[in-house]
């Protein structure tokens, strides 16, 4: 009898383990799969969220897959045309009625090519390169930025001799640059020049376009006066006259402001030095010292020789 209650028991006991186990291991799991799905959901929540701002950011773009030297016409065997990630919009890359353009510049391979690279104009037999030293240059400008170039009289008017212009090599010390220009251009900027020599206060400027791949280009509005191409025509050396004086103008402007800017009052700027360089400046400013010195020394001995040797040749007749 009590070994059918103890057997009885263990059997229980055995049935309850069971059943608790059971029920630990559906609680556990419970758990778990709500963890994971609610970590699962968050990050395709997350997932999503990056998909939309890659497709946010997907253009579609063409890449050069072999070296395009500048002037050459493109065509579509140059590119592989794929999908790519910009901040740029997508009318900022050349499209498919890009095909057949001319190169303005030498494109590498694996370059995503931009409008601004190409010109639907095959260049013109009158077009030249110049060089000019003779305007303001935005201190911002770098290497292929796009500017007008404008001039502005003393009375306040202001007028575009050039609009649109890729800029190369600009050196904003010297105000040097170079221009692409055909030959009306660079009769107007001939005029333009004359112009600023003659009328004292007038200054030749640049404007840099923000966006030169979407912003359309101005419209020249500056019309050479008559007496300035009269002048043009009766003196062929007037024009290099008026740019000499026109760039010396403008390095005296420079210079004027280097001069104020150097007779700032720098009273209350602060000269503290660390300890090292303080230490260094020290020892050196001990160093002239004993120089300086060593120096005086020598001086009034060679002097006090002089005068004794005068002493001597007075004394015995010397």
């Amino acid at each position: 009898m009590i070994r059918r209650r103890l057997k009885r028991s263990s059997q229980r006991y055995i049935v309850i383990s069971l059943v608790s186990i059971i029920i630990i291991c559906i609680t556990f799991l419970s758990f778990y799969f709500t963890i994971i799905r609610g970590i699962k959901k968050e990050y395709q929540h997350d997932l999503n969220v990056l998909k939309e701002q890659l497709e946010a950011k997907e253009v579609l773009v063409y890449e050069a897959k072999v070296d395009i030297p500048a002037g050459s016409r493109i065509t579509e065997e140059d590119f592989i045309y794929r999908a790519s990630c910009s901040d740029k919009p997508q009318n900022y890359f050349m499209t498919k009625e890009d095909i057949g353009m001319t190169a303005l510049m030498d494109i590498s391979t694996g370059t995503q090519v931009i409008k601004g690279m190409l010109t639907g104009n095959m260049v013109e037999s009158d077009l030249r390169e110049v060089e000019y030293n003779i305007f303001f240059i935005n201190s911002n400008v770098i290497q292929n930025d796009y500017v007008d170039v404008r001039i502005r009289f003393p009375n306040g008017e202001d007028y575009i001799v050039l609009s649109k212009k890729r800029i190369l090599s600009p050196n904003i010390e010297s105000f040097q640059c170079f221009l692409w220009l055909k030959e009306e251009e660079i009769l107007n900027m001939s005029s333009a020049i004359v112009d600023a020599y003659l009328y004292t206060g007038t200054i030749l400027y640049t404007t840099k376009y923000i966006e030169p791949n979407v912003q359309e280009e101005s419209i020249p509005t500056y019309q050479p006066s008559l007496p300035t191409l009269t002048l043009v025509e009766q003196d062929k050396n007037i024009v290099d006259k008026a740019s000499r004086e026109v760039n010396k103008n403008l390095r005296k402007a420079m210079e004027n402001r280097l001069t104020d800017y150097m007779n700032l009052d720098i009273s209350n700027v602060n000269w503290t030095l660390s300890e090292k360089i303080g230490q260094k400046i020290s020892k050196e400013e001990e160093n002239t010292k004993y120089e300086m010195e060593a120096e005086e020394q020598k001086e009034y001995y060679i002097t006090d020789t002089y005068e004794v040797q005068e002493d001597e040749k007075i004394i015995y007749g010397g």
